[in-house]
């Protein structure tokens, strides 16, 4: 009976995996990027397909991965493997049923798995073959360069490229790094004409003081929302505050200029390229492949419209000195003048940290230095040159938090923070203790108003220098000495004092781009290319005056709107 048996089975497994053959089947051309988004295994063998395709199959593996006990674990179910076993065995039967592994050769791909661990797991019908996973890699490129193609035809759009490290060779020091671009959508085509750009660029008059300093109302605007975070941490961290109605509009934001809802940029990738982009001539080169050799534009048709450039410091400045070196040509494509240079808002904030980190590391034994709290938090590490981002932000964000906990119990004037909160301060109460925070823990006195006036002229002493007064009409009135602090004996505190300020200019950066709010930066700018000026980082001092004179004399609002929505890069 058993081999009859044995042998229906083995007829009835036979037929099912002839029959499941044509869903799992696909051929490299078949691989794009809408079936690596859409598919999945789950779906494919759901219960509905499993009965359908696998009936017999699927309960020889259930009896040979369920045990009697199975139905009362519930932390570990073997279906989604029972499953991977199942189209395992089918890529066995037939190499071409690959839809699960040229997935999963992908992401291994992806996620940087060498050579011989890939072909291993081709080998165990995991995954596709090494060359395999090249040739889908290849395909997809194709796919991606044909939308990129149909793009900047039809579509304004903007660009993005840098430098990427690949690590799939068996010898580290064969890796290498290449330019990878971006093409990214863009909605409004009228907005993107270069015509009103360029007469603005040729007339604009000089970058005066006056139009570089903060006005008044953006002054006010950047103490509401440093004084908003400054709550919002007593709110977080004190457990007394757990239950304070956080929901306030006293204790709110005030946006300034957000992303639309539902708003998504579309990002279209392009070949990488193996030209180098650390020089004048290689980005020039790299200009030429993106959109003569890959996109097969002419240079004829790319006049027409401008070209939101966003990338790191770096390959900003060399974009300006392509524009420099190709002055003298014939047209704006020649010129490069069809790059609109932005400022990736990933690198300003890693190189914001990086300069808060020099600027304030002090020595070892400094009080109030960040190689002192570094030394508290047991996280020496991070006084090298360039720490792990991530790390470094995390140990900012620990030490500016404390801080401002620590500045609350000063201030509030009760004996502790519990006791505090059993007052039931208003929000208006908040403010006013946040006000005494900011004027004595982050506000360190200016050197321009401590200094006094020339010998002998005591009306002079402690007024701004009339070369640097270029005030308008909403300038703030001028503070005078006598109402600034003068405490010059307590250098701990004047450490503190500087820290807590940059910390929390750091921190509104954060806050602006994660809400997708570039009011809230550009109220900024001013102040961050001062603070990057200060720590002698004076090309991202530069380059944040480059934009802000392209906002304010070169581009026309709407080009500068457009631009704020897709600098997201």
């Amino acid at each position: 009976m058993l081999p009859h048996a044995v042998s229906i089975v083995t007829d009835c497994v036979y037929d099912e995996m002839e029959q499941a053959k044509p869903y799992f089947r696909i051929s490299t051309d078949e691989v794009t990027p809408e079936f690596l988004v859409t598919w999945n295994i789950r779906d494919a063998l759901s219960p509905l397909n499993m009965a359908r395709l696998f009936l017999t199959w699927s309960k020889i593996i259930e009896a040979a991965t369920w045990s009697k006990n199975a139905e009362k674990n519930w932390h570990r179910s073997p279906e989604l493997g029972c499953k991977i076993v199942m189209v395992q065995v089918l890529h066995l039967r037939s190499v071409n049923c690959s839809k699960l592994q040229s997935m999963f050769g992908l992401f291994a791909w992806a996620h940087g798995v060498s050579h011989q661990v890939m072909e291993f797991l081709s080998h165990c019908s995991l995954s596709t073959s090494f060359t395999g996973t090249f040739n889908l890699l290849k395909s997809l490129a194709d796919k991606g360069i044909e939308k990129g193609r149909y793009i900047v035809v039809f579509i304004p759009h903007s660009l993005g490229y840098d430098n990427i490290n690949l690590s799939m060779s068996i010898f580290v020091e064969q890796t290498g790094s290449e330019s990878s671009p971006k093409l990214h959508g863009v909605r409004d085509r009228n907005h993107m004409l270069l015509s009103p750009i360029l007469p603005h660029l040729h007339t604009a008059t000089r970058f005066t003081m006056a139009e570089i300093r903060p006005t008044a109302q953006q002054r006010s605007l950047y103490m509401h929302q440093a004084s908003i975070s400054i709550v919002q941490t007593l709110l977080l961290y004190s457990p007394a505050f757990s239950s304070y109605e956080r929901n306030q509009s006293q204790l709110a934001n005030i946006p300034q200029r957000p992303l639309p809802p539902n708003l998504c940029t579309k990002f279209y990738p392009l070949h990488v390229s193996t030209i180098e982009e650390a020089s004048v001539q290689g980005n020039l080169r790299v200009h030429d492949d993106i959109y003569i050799t890959q996109l097969k534009r002419k240079p004829s048709e790319m006049n027409t419209y401008a070209i939101p450039l966003f990338a790191d410091q770096l390959t900003n400045s060399r974009c300006h000195g392509c524009i420099i070196a190709r002055a003298g040509d014939l047209t704006p494509w020649l010129k490069r003048q069809v790059f609109q240079l932005g400022m990736g808002l990933f690198h300003l904030q890693m190189n914001l940290a990086w300069c808060i980190l020099n600027k304030h590391r002090y020595s070892n034994g400094q009080v109030g230095g960040l190689s002192f709290f570094f030394t508290l938090l047991d996280k020496k590490r991070l006084n090298g040159k360039k720490p792990d981002y991530h790390t470094l932000t995390a140990a900012l964000a620990q030490i500016h938090h404390g801080l401002l906990l620590d500045a609350w119990h000063v201030k509030c004037g009760k004996p502790s923070l519990a006791v505090f909160a059993q007052s039931n301060p208003t929000p208006a109460d908040l403010l006013r203790i946040v006000r005494d925070i900011l004027l004595d823990c982050a506000c360190p006195p200016d050197v321009l108003l401590r200094e006094s006036g020339p010998p002998g002229n005591d009306d002079n002493e402690g007024s701004i220098p009339s070369d640097l007064d270029d005030s308008d009409d909403d300038a703030a009135p001028q503070q005078t000495a006598t109402n600034v602090p003068q405490d010059k004996s307590d250098p701990v505190h004047q450490n503190v004092q500087c820290l807590l300020r940059d910390l929390l200019y750091f921190e509104e950066l954060t806050q602006a781009i994660s809400s997708g709010d570039f009011g809230r930066l550009e109220d900024i700018l001013p102040d961050l290319a001062a603070l990057f000026h200060s720590s002698g980082s004076n090309n991202y001092s530069t380059e944040i005056l480059h934009l802000l004179y392209n906002l304010k004399k070169v581009w026309t609002p709407e080009f500068a709107y457009v631009l704020q929505l897709i600098d997201k890069w």
